[in-house]
Order: C-alpha cells, then sequence, then structure tokens
C-alpha cells in the first residue's frame, strides 16, 4: 500500500485500519465512505463500483449510490484535475509518478453517471412521497468542495483561517466545478465534504426549477410576439414607428400639468353622485408569494466540511437525520 498512495514518506505509517481489515476490530456503526487524495489507490481500484473494505464499512466508488433506512446517499471519490477531467481510466498498478496521482483525479464519466439519476422511484425506495421532485438524493458524500459553495457561508470568516485561499474565492476557482454541477443537479439535504482542512458550514438554496421556467417562458413568448410583430413590418416601417412612439412618450412627459387642475368625472359617473367607494382588501393566504423571476424555493443543501484529523481541530460532529423507513431486526 505504502508504494500507492500520494503522499510523503514521512507520513507513510501502518496505522490502524488493518485492525478492521483484517477482522481484530469491527466498527460499531455502519460507516460509508468515499476516497481522497491520499489513499492506498490499489486497494480502491479494485472496488471501483464500491464494496465492502471491511465489515461495516463500506466504499461508494468512483461514483456511487445506496439506499440505508430510506436515505438516498451518493458520492463521488478523488478530486477536481481539469487536465484529467476528460480523460478515461487508464491507470494501473505499478503506478508511475503520473499515474499515482491522476488515479485519484475525477473523471466526467463518473459525474454523469450521478447526473443521470432521477427521483421516479425514489418514493417507493425511500416512503417519502411528500418529499420535493427535484431533490434527488439526501446526503451527497466528496472530498472536493462544490465550486464556489464558500459564498453561501461566512467567507470572511474562513479567510480569516485560510488566507491563502483568497485568490481562489476572488477568481471563483476555489473548489471542484464537476461537484458544483452535481450540487445543482441533486439538490441533496445535505453535502459532506473535506479536503481543505478546515471546518466550514454554509446553506445553499437552490432556484426553483418549475418557477423559474415559467418565468423564462413568459420572456420567450413575449419576445417571440415582439419578432412576430416586427417580421410583418419592413425595416424603415420598424425604424419610423420606433421614432414615432418616442415622439409621442416625449410630449407626454414634456407636456405641463397643474397639479390642482380640474378634471371632469365621465358622464356616467356625473350623473350618478350618491355612488359609494368601494374598497378592495387583499386576500390573506399561507400560500407563498411567487417570485417570477425565479422563487427561491424551500429546497436547501446544508453543506459542511470538517477538519482533519488531529487534536484540537473540528474534525467530528453529529448531524440527526430522520428516517425515512422503520426499523427492522435485520436493518438493526
Amino acid at each position: 500500500d505504502f508504494d500507492t498512495i500520494a503522499v510523503p514518506d514521512k507520513y507513510k505509517d501502518i496505522g490502524s485500519f488493518y485492525k478492521y481489515y483484517s477482522g481484530l476490530k469491527k466498527a460499531k456503526v455502519l460507516t460509508i465512505f468515499v476516497g481522497g487524495n491520499h489513499e492506498a489507490s490499489s486497494y480502491l481500484q479494485e472496488m471501483y463500483y464500491g464494496g465492502w473494505v471491511a465489515p461495516n464499512i463500506y466504499y461508494l466508488g468512483a461514483a456511487g449510490v445506496v439506499n440505508y433506512k430510506g436515505l438516498r446517499i451518493a458520492g463521488v471519490s478523488g478530486i477536481y484535475k481539469h487536465f484529467d477531467y476528460q480523460k478515461g481510466r487508464y491507470e494501473f498498478p505499478p503506478y508511475d509518478r503520473s499515474s499515482l496521482r491522476s488515479v485519484y483525479h475525477v473523471r466526467n464519466i463518473e459525474v454523469a453517471r450521478l447526473k443521470c439519476l432521477s427521483n421516479k422511484n425514489v418514493s417507493a425506495v425511500t416512503q417519502n412521497e411528500n418529499a420535493p421532485e427535484e431533490q434527488i438524493a439526501d446526503v451527497m458524500i466528496s472530498h472536493d468542495w462544490p465550486r464556489g459553495i464558500e459564498q453561501h457561508g461566512n467567507v470572511n470568516n474562513l479567510l480569516r483561517k485560510k488566507q491563502y485561499f483568497r485568490q481562489e474565492v476572488e477568481t471563483n476557482s476555489l473548489g471542484s466545478p464537476a461537484n458544483e454541477e452535481l450540487l445543482m443537479t441533486l439538490k441533496p439535504k445535505w453535502w459532506f465534504a473535506a479536503h481543505l482542512h478546515v471546518k466550514f458550514e454554509a446553506n445553499y438554496r437552490h432556484r426553483s426549477t418549475s418557477n423559474a421556467t415559467l418565468a423564462e417562458g413568459a420572456e420567450l413568448r413575449g419576445a417571440s410576439s415582439m419578432q412576430n410583430n416586427n417580421a410583418k413590418l419592413l425595416p424603415s416601417q420598424i425604424i419610423s414607428s420606433a421614432i414615432k412612439t418616442s415622439k409621442k412618450n416625449e410630449e407626454i412627459v414634456n407636456s405641463p400639468v397643474d397639479e390642482e387642475e380640474y378634471i371632469p368625472l365621465p358622464e356616467s359617473s356625473s350623473k350618478n353622485q350618491h355612488t359609494t367607494t368601494s374598497f378592495i382588501g387583499l386576500e390573506s393566504s399561507s400560500n407563498r408569494c411567487v417570485n417570477p423571476d425565479g422563487d427561491l424555493s424551500d429546497l436547501m443543501t446544508k453543506f459542511l466540511s470538517l477538519d482533519k484529523c488531529l487534536p484540537r481541530k473540528h474534525y467530528l460532529q453529529i448531524v440527526n437525520m430522520p428516517s425515512k423507513k422503520k426499523n427492522t431486526d435485520d436493518e438493526n
């Protein structure tokens, strides 16, 4: 394993995983994980589609999805490097200096597989028919951050802790653009990540697809109608019409108006002098107001990244998630 892990020699230590791998110890709770950029790549590459690395410890593979007690948990391994993203999987042991690192670089085929996920059969699996149609995953696990996620949390506090992130933040290059695509496509309730060795939380609100589509459709219909009307006129007629409209608006704006000028009532109104004024009240409603420009819905992803496992570091946090399926003896 030491020959297939990309770390300086001083970090090559046997650790404690061999105890779980050999069966001397067993994880007390089900542990689901993805790979990062400091893994025993030859071992994980044998389980490209995921599998059990030890009793009660499950690897999601290069990209994978599992359902546990009604929760849909998706994950993608590795980190993003643009020069390897479009390539296939060609690495095999023994690795050279280049493939030792490219083996853990995420590929577009893996992201594309996750983007093909749908929620058509989620209700049958999760028994949650009230879940938003747009929400495809409950939990997403990655090593890299989604690009731009820092803008949805306390970015100033982040830069105080990690000053060398500033240039990447200013150029919108902090994190993975591939994970950004997955964030907008899968819209998970929770996204857990690591890699940058700092605890950071963010709340990413997704635009409502339905309202955004309606707004875009209205704009397209308006533009199409304008184009159709103009299509019936010659270019000279269009220009002439625009000039007339401009002059008409100018006359309205520049016309002198006396604020106290008497404006006679319409004839129908003057005959009926005893007409009472009617007031129109807006009915209150518990429904959310719809923003025609694209509603910020209740659909939100809570992002959490933790630090590395060292003393006085924030590397552990417990999050309670309601199970969508009743416990059975088999699942316990």
